[in-house]
């Protein structure tokens, strides 16, 4: 029974419908009811009474807005359902995992929501192993928590255990050659939403007794976990080879998405583009000009925060164009500073693959060109480390896809 698993650290207010799209993109279907039970869903439980799924229903539907989201999508003979349930470990929860859960949140109150464990019993837990040890593992004398010398000794050694139990069990999972296992993938919520679906469809159809669990975060924040070995593939942009070992998918070129409103594309015609021309490559062609960027010094920006591919080569290019752009906001996904830009409200560094893929109007687009215009999208994984079977399964997938 194929399981697929939607596992999201930082929900946002849209995230719900969004993961819903998501599943039945990826062959789900749902009916009017299991919508609106999304819509209706509080801040806390819904009981399978409430929850609209019938006999297929788990026993609890769960949401906790801003926190961690989990939906689970689990095919039944030939019948293709959403089905929501508890998110259980296949071991019992020891006290590594509630110091883990409080480390990750930074919160008592929010790890005791995601173990789903009262915040009382969490909070014994965690202190009777202090206890036992005899030290402090958390400050609790500010908001958010933080590590104390000794916690940060102790967190360090905690995650090189997870690490190895992990390799642990993927070596065992390879032994079952592929008949079982559990693997898990990042990416940012381009990446999720448009690069994923495809190859997470043609690898069920494959192995349909691999778990696939999906964390959706910042890829600065991505990158951290795939050096802890808390990922074990990411698709993402522009790898350290330090650090990581990244196989090519494709490549992606940039753009500006300028709002049709704007007075300075009634001089620029002859340079911009329709989504459907970038859809059908128009810009691939030779004759295809590339715009001045210093034509847009004056207009008003959306550079991605600090720490994203995309910053670094937006400050680069207006830097090589002679002007410092005029940042209006810094959203943290490529996603939203695009749909920003569909409502009017700045200029915008995109790539064709999010223009082909995303929906919006209200843009024009403009060809770029230099050094820093073209990006290779890759598969990384920590280098030295152990890759299971699933995992190169999963690779192997993955530039097929894209081949």
């Amino acid at each position: 029974m194929p399981l697929y698993t939607f596992l999201t650290e930082k929900s946002r207010g849209e995230a719900p419908k969004n993961r819903l799209n998501f599943a039945e993109k990826h062959g789900a279907k749902t009916g009017k009811s299991a919508k609106k039970s999304w819509q209706k869903v509080p801040n806390g439980r819904k009981t399978k009474e409430q929850s609209g799924f019938g006999k297929y229903s788990c026993r609890k539907l769960l949401h906790f807005p801003g926190r961690c989201t989990i939906m689970t999508i689990t095919f039944i003979n030939k019948k293709q359902r959403i089905i929501q349930k508890n998110y259980k470990r296949k071991t019992a929860m020891n006290e590594w995992d509630y110091v883990y859960e409080v480390y990750k949140e930074r919160s008592f109150s929010a790890a005791a929501k995601n173990l789903f464990v009262s915040q009382p019993a969490l909070s014994t837990a965690v202190k009777k192993l202090e206890e036992s040890l005899g030290i402090t593992i958390f400050d609790r004398s500010g908001s958010p928590l933080s590590l104390t010398e000794a916690g940060k000794v102790y967190i360090a050694a905690l995650e090189e255990i997870r690490a190895i139990d992990r390799r642990m069990r993927e070596q065992l999972a390879d032994l079952s050659a592929l008949q079982s296992g559990h693997i898990v993938v990042g990416g940012e919520n381009f990446v999720t939403s448009f690069v994923l679906p495809p190859i997470i469809k043609k690898f069920f159809s494959r192995y349909g007794g691999i778990e696939v669990e999906l964390v959706e975060n910042n890829s600065p924040d991505l990158r951290k976990l795939l050096l802890t070995e808390n990922l074990d593939l990411l698709i993402a942009h522009d790898f350290d080879t330090r650090f990581y070992t990244a196989l090519p998918l494709f490549e992606e070129s940039l753009f500006l998405a300028v709002p049709e409103g704007l007075a300075v594309n009634r001089q620029l015609g002859s340079f911009a583009l329709s989504k459907e021309q970038i859809s059908k490559r128009r810009h691939r062609s030779p004759d295809c000009p590339a715009v001045d960027l210093k034509e847009f010094r004056e207009e008003n920006f959306l550079i991605l925060k600090q720490g994203n591919d995309m910053h670094r080569r937006a400050n680069v290019l207006c830097e090589d164009a002679g002007f410092a752009p005029k940042v209006l906001l810094s959203p943290n996904q490529l996603i939203t500073s695009y749909n920003m830009a569909c409502s009017g409200m700045g200029i915008a560094f995109v790539t064709d693959a999010l223009i082909s893929a995303a929906s919006g109007e209200g843009c024009v687009f403009y060809r770029l060109d230099g050094m820093h215009t073209t990006r290779t999208m890759s598969i990384g994984f920590k280098r030295n480390r152990y890759l299971s079977s699933a995992c190169s399964a999963f690779i192997e997938t993955a530039q097929k896809t894209f081949g």
